[in-house]
């Protein structure tokens, strides 16, 4: 369409000028010195047109050999980016295959003329760090940080990450805990920090990391509440064992609310508390824990609370006997609570009903002192040799 165009124009301007030529009178008479020439007036203009176009013409020529050399340099930058999509490209599918020496050369090979060299250097670092390349590992982090200089936060993940594969976890929290200032909602920081504190037991410092992790939603709430849970079921063991009774209270109060009734945390607390001759307050919280919710460990270690009102701990275990009367160990806490209260028989009944709703070791071993110290010694003998036996059979079971 636009080549017809052209000819119609083009026609159009000759039938104009042939026109112009056959009824053109003027002349136009040029003098140089002694010298001169006369032509029609159209011949003139259309011999300028034609001198014009050939200035034109010759000024393009010219301008193209002036540009020629950028000409040239354009297009090979052109191919060479062309030519760095594809190795990108390739590279990319050799590190999914784990070729990483093919991925490593052609990330190299053209970086230099990629759209994003920051990626080639730390994918290229990646590659090298699995030929076990430390040293080009390094040197390509290097480059990727001369490339731009203001990408510290992804050249740091990288080499963290990087790190952690290799077990340098310390190195990794290091570097970590530098970029943490520079992008302190990167959740991706958070979660590595969160992952090497676990694995580097360092409870405390996870506890304070836990309403960031939190806040900025980088666990789902299933996985952030175990991990939560984790945290202070490790931080009272690790208080427990360095033998600080203040201190444990402390990381009690830090227990969140939610978590004050979990049975885990619940018996890790109070177990530690009867350690520290802190029983009064073991049987309180256990006694308010279960006349609200039911738990057979928390019940059996309320019978190890040696405190003066034995007879309080019985009746509030005897009160749940109504509901889970035929659990071995309910029944076993009951025995163990009459002994202590010196109620024989009732310790007798009780023991032999928890080893008939399940037996354990304790159950024969508690039964055989009570039938020892009322003088039944034969029955106690055999109910040592019972409890043995079922030791043994348990122990076979678990080799």
């Amino acid at each position: 369409m636009k080549l017809l165009l052209k000819i119609v124009v083009i026609s159009l301007i000759s039938v104009a000028l042939a026109l112009v030529v056959l009824n053109d009178n003027g002349l136009v008479h040029i003098r140089y010195g002694t010298r001169g020439i006369t032509m029609a007036l159209s011949l003139f203009l259309i011999l300028l047109l034609v001198l014009f176009y050939l200035l034109t013409q010759l000024i393009n020529i010219i301008t193209g050999f002036w540009n020629l050399s950028a000409n040239v340099q354009k297009w090979n930058k052109q191919r060479r980016e062309v030519a760095a999509a594809t190795g990108y490209k390739n590279a990319m599918l050799a590190m999914s295959e784990g070729k990483w020496k093919t991925a490593e050369r052609e990330l190299i090979r053209h970086a230099k003329y990629s759209d994003s060299p920051l990626t080639s250097y730390l994918n290229a670092a990646r590659a090298a760090q699995h030929l076990g390349a430390v040293d080009r590992r390094d040197m390509y982090l290097q480059l990727a940080h001369d490339c731009d200089a203001k990408a510290d936060v992804p050249i740091g993940v990288t080499q963290a990450e990087l790190h952690i594969s290799q077990q340098q976890l310390e190195q990794a929290l290091a570097v970590l805990t530098n970029l943490r200032p520079l992008d302190p909602r990167n959740t991706h920081i958070l979660k590595l920090l969160a992952k090497l504190h676990k694995e580097l037991d360092e409870w405390e410092k996870l506890r304070k990391l836990l309403p960031v992790l939190r806040k900025r939603q980088v666990l789902a709430n299933t996985e952030l509440n175990a991990l939560e849970k984790q945290v202070f079921e490790k931080l009272l063991n690790k208080t427990g064992q360095a033998g600080d009774a203040h201190k444990l209270t402390e990381v009690w109060e830090e227990v969140p609310k939610n978590l004050r009734d979990d049975p885990v945390l619940i018996c890790l607390y109070a177990g530690e508390l009867i350690k520290h001759k802190k029983s009064d307050t073991a049987e309180r919280l256990l006694r308010n824990f279960l006349k609200k919710q039911w738990d057979e460990k928390v019940v059996y270690l309320y019978s190890q609370v040696d405190v003066d009102g034995v007879n309080k701990q019985l009746a509030t275990v005897e009160a749940l006997a109504e509901q889970h009367g035929k659990n071995p160990l309910l029944l076993l806490t009951l025995g163990k609570l009459c002994l202590r209260s010196k109620l024989w028989g009732k310790a007798r009944i009780y023991l032999e009903s928890s080893i008939g709703a399940g037996a354990t070791t304790e159950a024969y071993r508690e039964l055989g002192g009570l039938l020892e110290k009322i003088g039944d010694r034969d029955d106690a003998i055999e109910c040592y040799r019972k409890g043995l036996a079922l030791s043994d059979k348990q122990q076979r079971r678990h080799a």
